[in-house]
């Protein structure tokens, strides 16, 4: 009877334990802004960040900083879900915090780190929003002699 108790405790912790599963945040997508106090700020609307979550897998959507400017997604890869955060990118050096949705970001092979403030947004305005920050961009050019 004892080990009978012990196995049951045992299988109720680790069922309980472990709250957050691969795939739990698929067709969710967020937009984070560059935080207010990091540099760059030049660059701050090549910056943003859009995050797309499929598959058990997340993808990043943002402008690239080519010419002429272009909508790029990152090759994708796993993330990994805790109560508290999900950890991803290169060695999972990123993180994304649950509840104030802050995005702790590490651009490697620079060594970088960024911190961005997102927000849930629906993932099929992603591209029509991007579209708008090139027309935007494009229009602000126009004029340019150089």
């Amino acid at each position: 009877m004892t080990l009978l108790r012990t196995l049951l405790i045992s299988l109720t912790l680790v069922v309980f334990s472990v709250p957050a599963y691969a795939g739990e945040v698929d067709g969710k997508a967020l937009k984070c802004t560059l935080g207010a106090t990091q540099s760059h700020q030049a660059r701050k609307p090549l910056m943003d960040k859009y995050i797309t979550f499929v598959k058990g897998m997340f993808y990043f959507h943002y402008l690239s900083a080519t010419t002429p400017l272009r909508i790029a997604q990152s090759s994708g890869s796993r993330y990994l879900p805790y109560p508290h955060m999900i950890k991803f990118g290169y060695g999972k050096s990123s993180s994304l915090n649950r509840s104030t949705l802050v995005l702790n970001y590490r651009k490697t092979p620079e060594n970088v780190f960024y911190v961005f403030n997102c927000k849930l947004i629906k993932p099929e305005t992603i591209v029509p929003e991007l579209k708008k920050k090139i027309d935007r961009i494009k229009q602000t050019m126009k004029n340019n002699k150089i």
